[in-house]
């Protein structure tokens, strides 16, 4: 884990940074500073059609 993993929000750096998650950033990297607010995961290979308008894509 980030030595700063104490935080109650991590960054986009953290995260980055974790090689157990095999991230690769692929745009905005003015933005990796900024905190992650929240995540929502699905195991569906699609789940746009359940989401409500305007939060996603």
């Amino acid at each position: 884990m980030p030595a700063n993993a104490q935080r109650s929000r991590l960054s986009v750096q953290d995260l980055l940074d974790e090689p157990e998650l095999g991230l690769t950033l692929v745009a905005g990297s003015r933005g990796v500073e900024r905190q992650v607010g929240g995540v929502h995961i699905s195991e569906m290979p699609d789940p746009t059609p359940w989401l409500a308008p305007g939060m996603c894509c």
